[in-house]
């Protein structure tokens, strides 16, 4: 995996140069760095979203029915949407 404190050009040109007083971006880093943060934070949201779907719990549905339909047409209708497991 490439970390960024190893300044190796994994994308064809360095982030950064360094030297012994710190390190500044190259012309290069500063074009593509914001570009690499906005799909870091994508994939935090995929990721979130991903724990959020595949989480157990409880989950609910609330539905509303007119009483003039029968409750065994609801029942059935529920039956075929429902999954068990």
């Amino acid at each position: 995996m490439w970390r960024s404190g190893e300044n190796r050009k994994p994308l064809g040109e360095k982030l950064f140069d360094r030297s012994p007083r710190g390190a500044t971006r190259t012309a290069f880093g500063t074009r593509i760095l914001p570009l690499i943060e906005y799909a870091l934070v994508a994939l935090d949201a995929v990721a979130a979203e991903a724990r959020r779907l595949t989480e157990a719990g409880e989950q609910k549905i609330r539905t509303g029915v007119s009483p003039l339909i029968g409750s065994h047409l609801v029942a059935r209708a529920f039956s075929k949407v429902c999954v068990t497991p």
